[in-house]
């Protein structure tokens, strides 16, 4: 079984118990991510969020390459 199918067959109540017991709950998670769980990210600065990019890395995704397709004929 891959890795991505065995995490796709969890459960929520797993999810939140690894929370719990693996990463030390919400807030110790929340505190490794240096960000707060009420406020999100305590600044907003172009310096501190490309520090944040490099550390933790970012969310963005590359933007999707279009191809051009051909249409193909059914005989």
């Amino acid at each position: 079984m891959d890795i991505v199918e065995h995490y796709r067959q969890k459960t929520y109540a797993e999810d939140l118990e690894y929370l719990d017991n693996d990463l030390g709950g919400l807030e110790n998670l929340a505190s490794k991510l240096e960000t707060d769980v009420h406020n999100g990210i305590l600044t907003s600065t172009a310096e501190c969020l490309d520090k944040r990019d490099k550390q933790f890395g970012t969310n963005k995704k590359k933007p999707f390459k279009r191809t051009s397709k051909k249409p193909t004929l059914n005989p």
